[in-house]
């Protein structure tokens, strides 16, 4: 053995070394922080590895035998944060996300939200009052029939679109996903909400526009958790013609941030700007067709002698009228179903007129080509 100023040597290999005192520190730990003196040794041997803040706060996890610092999912950049997941072993590459989360630190929601309630609701609006109403449900996305309307716009009268819908979306639960130490606040849930509407001629549109729902404030750094309901309406400007549709779609976006702690500094941890999560969103449609042609007889086509409406007996003693008619046709929308009313007759002059309110009435079905009435009443009828 020779003993050289700085060096020691030994079967020829070289070792280089720091002296301190009367010891030597082998620095060659990746990642280690202070290590324990070499006392003649030559192997090193770490103390504390790097962002070491006390407990389990730290960055990297010091082996048994201290010959290593592997690295652990924490605040640090270039490590995983993993939320909303866990690290089973505690490494980055054990990084497990939360089922509906994936992507790089879990920030990518997998699954849209959940669309528990949709109707859209065209109105005629007579002075500032609802003079009649039909409905088009979009709760079901995978199912919108067209629904035929007759309502319309005229001098008197406006036509308005009405459009309500309720979504959710909830992050797991805190319980089966606790958050980490150096997680210091996060939030999930519904962030943006919006309905579009067109009324469409042909293939093209006549009119259109988009009412956002960003009630309460939400946003991607003011998620909502609990349902989010919205109602908006707004004036039609363009009067729909015989044939047109009327669409709309109703839509929502999941999302929310993460914000880290930052445990950088020795003495006490600041916290991150946020992270966003990459959402989904999901859209339901619905539309109206409008038809302005009234239902009509066969005969007036000369199609046919089915009768328009038989009565029966012009006279009876019991109060008993056997309706019955057949014939009646709607190219377009087709027969939504039957309405009859019975009058008493009065006389005005030199003629008889009918009597209002009516006495009975009632709707059947378009399939119905027929019903009994009974009347409590006696007097010319029509």
């Amino acid at each position: 053995m020779n003993v050289i100023k700085g060096q020691l040597v030994l079967w020829g290999v070289l070792i280089i070394s720091m002296r301190i005192g009367n010891t030597f520190a082998c620095q060659s730990i990746v990642n280690c922080e202070s290590y324990a003196p070499c006392s003649g040794q030559m192997v090193s041997r770490c103390t504390r590895c790097i962002y070491y803040r006390g407990g389990d706060k730290k960055a990297y996890r010091l082996s048994a035998d201290g010959r290593s610092c592997t690295k652990l999912c924490s605040w640090r950049p270039d490590s995983t944060f993993c939320y909303p997941g866990r690290c089973a072993d505690g490494t980055p590459s054990s990084c497990t996300c939360a089922p509906r989360f994936a992507g790089n630190n879990c920030l990518t929601i997998s699954a849209p939200p959940v669309m528990y309630y949709c109707m859209g609701k065209l109105k005629r609006m007579v002075n500032g009052l609802e003079k009649g109403t039909i409905e088009a449900p979009c709760t079901d996305s995978m199912t919108s029939p067209s629904i035929w309307t007759n309502i319309g716009s005229s001098i008197n009268s406006q036509l308005q679109f009405e459009a309500e819908w309720e979504t959710s979306f909830q992050g797991p639960s805190a319980t089966d996903w606790p958050r980490h130490y150096y997680i210091d606040d996060h939030g999930i849930g519904v962030i943006s909400a919006s309905v579009d509407w067109w009324l469409q001629r042909g293939g093209t549109r006549v009119s259109s526009g988009t009412m956002p729902c960003l009630d309460g404030g939400i946003s991607r750094d003011n998620p909502k958790s609990s349902l989010h309901d919205c109602l908006k309406s707004t004036m039609m400007t363009s009067t729909p013609l015989h044939g047109d549709s009327f669409y709309f779609t109703t839509k929502s976006r999941n999302g929310g941030y993460v914000r880290i702690r930052n445990y950088d500094g020795t003495s006490s941890y600041t916290v991150n700007p946020p992270v966003y999560f990459t959402g989904r969103e999901i859209g339901h449609t619905a539309h109206f067709t409008f038809d302005f042609e009234s239902p009509y007889h066969c005969s007036v086509s000369g199609g046919c002698t089915d009768n328009m409406l038989d009565r029966g007996p012009a006279i009876t003693k019991n109060g008993h009228l056997n309706l019955r008619w057949s014939g009646w046709r709607d190219d377009d929308a087709g027969l939504g179903e039957y309405e009859y009313e019975v009058f008493l007759l009065a006389p005005f002059g030199d003629e008889l007129q009918e009597r209002y309110p009516a006495i009975t009435g009632g709707r059947v079905a378009p399939d119905v080509k027929g019903w009994n009435v009974t009347l409590n009443e006696t007097g010319k009828i029509s």
